[in-house]
């Protein structure tokens, strides 16, 4: 059912299945606490849940002098959804589950409508512009909050732009995740296993003209198994293995949970015919 707001303030059923549905109704139906649940969300451009459930319970102790529940915020995110405000989606990148929320478009009019101020882009809405999707985009800021934490890199990056590197006139690569340390440069690929082989092959033909080692990272050991270690071994038999190992080129596959306990899932050295299977080699990482 498609929800359109009534300027008069009045509620009605349309025979296209379109329901023109009050202002106010909406406003009692989400009550104090969603209101300022919505604004944050509209405001702050926060898309996972737990941080906004942090945010409300913050700004309401800071303006109140009140605790207010978990549960109770939960509740109005409930209440913001089941009144056709926002949209709630789960992501699973491998070391963490969530939900994300975003503003429906009925949601950014009434926020509009209520506070006079144009919703700003969430992150979730950012992350969908700037990769594949907005899945892709968890994995690679979570692969980046575990590469910060290591501590093993001066910077690590994730941004279109700064990425970007010319490799001929007419060409470029924009790597995932570049990260620095003194005159070096470490390249990781986020791959949640959605690529065709054509696109897989010519992103690995680029990668391969900037490094010596080609880093994929993926959520989990089944995709790794099942997709990205097919796509590595097609474009390795195209490219040719005696070729790669006269460059000294390898292939470093990891899952987010493996590379958060410091070990890789499989290696590709061209010395060797088949992957060496890295499981089991160090306590910790996926079962």
């Amino acid at each position: 059912m498609a929800y359109k707001f009534d300027p008069n303030d009045k509620t009605t059923n349309l025979s296209n299945n379109t329901f023109f549905i009050s202002v106010g109704t909406i406003r009692k139906n989400i009550g104090d606490l969603g209101m300022k649940t919505l604004q944050i969300l509209a405001y702050e451009g926060i898309s996972e849940e737990p941080e906004l459930i942090n945010a409300v319970r913050n700004v309401i102790l800071f303006s109140t002098g009140k605790p207010v529940s978990e549960d109770s915020i939960r509740r109005s995110i409930q209440s913001l959804w089941s009144n056709g405000l926002i949209e709630r989606k789960e992501v699973n990148t491998g070391v963490r589950r969530f939900h994300i929320l975003k503003l429906l478009s009925n949601g950014k009019m009434f926020a509009n409508h209520f506070f006079d101020k144009t919703p700003v882009e969430s992150e979730w809405e950012e992350l969908e512009r700037e990769h594949a999707s907005v899945e892709h985009g968890y994995l690679i800021k979570d692969t980046k909050k575990i590469l910060e934490e290591k501590g093993a890199y001066e910077s690590v990056t994730t941004g279109r732009t700064e990425n970007r590197i010319r490799i001929s006139d007419d060409r470029s690569c924009i790597p995932d995740i570049a990260c620095t340390l003194g005159d070096g440069c470490d390249f990781y690929e986020v791959e949640c296993g959605t690529h065709n082989q054509k696109d897989f092959d010519y992103k690995c033909d680029k990668l391969v003209r900037l490094t010596k080692i080609l880093i994929f990272v993926s959520q989990n050991r089944y995709v790794l198994k099942k997709t990205i270690t097919k796509q590595v071994e097609h474009w390795i038999g195209k490219v040719g293995r005696e070729k790669l190992k006269a460059l000294g080129r390898k292939v470093y596959l990891t899952t987010l949970k493996d590379l958060q306990n410091d070990k890789w899932t499989y290696i590709y050295d061209m010395t060797m015919d088949e992957p060496i299977c890295c499981f089991g080699k160090k306590k910790g990482g996926e079962s």
